[in-house]
């Protein structure tokens, strides 16, 4: 029912970055007449009939369309359409006037200096700024009478347009002047002081809602699941770049990247290697001393040095015979000290069988 939004064209030159002020009315007007006619016609209706014939794109949705229902769609679109004028009436009744008022940069429309239209270009337009940004302000009239001064430069400059900007549907005529005379807002600011805030002004205007939008995809760019810890100045900086920045691998761009590097580099005295240190900046401390070389050692392998074991007869080892000779290989592996600890007035081996024969 509402294909009829499909052949609107109201939506198209917002949609846009630029925003031909001279063609903003235009296309309004267009839209509300296309609005009207489609009330008169009651196209969306007769569409839906056509679809559901036989050969149209609804005979097997068995949709049965009665009187009432049509009476009902009928009334939907009727207050549907009436929604769209009402705002668009709200939305640019008031600044429509003055968004079309920016038309008078546009350097190829201004007429060669001596023609007869030369003298009342722009006079009607530059009296709507005025009354818009310097109402009871002593600059209203000194804006006036800087808009005749200021279309002589806007004459001699349009030899100079590029030529790709007159071919090109991405900057259009008036952008590409509004955006010279920004650059050139040093002198121009002291012979224009009441014009160039209007085109500042003009030219950061946003048309559309599509630059917040652009914003919040901006921020999911940059903003990741692991970059969640970013700071907001951080963030406000790196959105700025992305938004207003030039595209990658343009010239702009290669000589933007250069100067930021340069600036980072002298902002820091940034600290090097000692060893790339000592190579580039070489001192007579560093010559006199040399730098110790490090030397590689296996990390896998601990060891911890032992005293050297005191020999031990090998014949004791082979076989001990007696008790003395057990504790003696008992005491040389154990490290103790080399005492005896036999003593024969104490203990003696007759003394140690008759103790086993009381017992057997």
């Amino acid at each position: 029912m509402l294909s009829f939004l499909h052949s609107l064209p109201s939506a198209r030159p917002f949609r846009r970055e630029q925003l031909t002020s001279l063609t903003s009315s235009r296309s309004i007007d267009y839209t509300l007449d296309k609005l009207s006619g489609i009330i008169q016609t009651k196209a969306p209706i007769l569409d839906l009939k056509k679809d559901r014939l036989p050969e149209g794109c609804l005979n097997l949705s068995e949709v049965n369309l009665t009187p009432a229902m049509e009476e009902q769609l009928l009334n939907l679109l009727n207050n549907y359409v009436s929604s769209l004028k009402a705002n668009i009436h709200r939305r640019f009744d008031d600044a429509l006037p003055v968004v079309s008022a920016f038309s008078i940069f546009d350097p190829l429309a201004v007429p060669n200096p001596g023609s007869p239209g030369f003298t009342n270009y722009g006079k009607k337009e530059v009296v709507i700024l005025a009354k818009h940004f310097y109402s009871g302000n002593p600059k209203e009239h000194q804006l006036i009478a800087e808009w005749e001064k200021f279309k002589y430069d806007l004459a001699s400059w349009k030899p100079t347009i590029p030529e790709e900007v007159k071919q090109s549907h991405e900057t259009t005529s008036t952008e590409w002047c509004l955006t010279r005379l920004m650059k050139l807002q040093t002198s121009y600011s002291l012979v224009f002081p009441a014009l160039v805030p209007i085109a500042e002004v003009c030219l950061s205007m946003p048309v559309s809602h599509a630059w917040p939008e652009r914003g919040c995809s901006a921020v999911k760019r940059v903003k990741t699941r692991l970059r969640s810890r970013l700071s907001v100045e951080m963030l406000q900086t790196l959105l700025a770049i992305t938004i207003n920045g030039p595209r990658v691998g343009t010239p702009e761009c290669e000589s933007l990247m250069s100067a930021a590097v340069e600036l980072w580099e002298t902002q820091k005295r940034r600290r090097k290697l000692p060893r790339e240190q000592a190579a580039q900046h070489p001192d007579k401390e560093t010559a006199s001393h040399p730098a110790p070389v490090p030397t590689a050692a296996d990390a896998a392998v601990q060891t911890v040095q032992q005293e050297p074991e005191s020999p031990v007869p090998a014949q004791l080892l082979a076989a001990p015979s007696t008790v003395e000779d057990e504790v003696t290989v008992a005491t040389s592996a154990l490290h103790l000290a080399a005492d005896s600890f036999f003593d024969e007035g104490i203990y003696s081996e007759s003394e140690d069988s008759e103790e086993e024969d009381l017992f057997i």
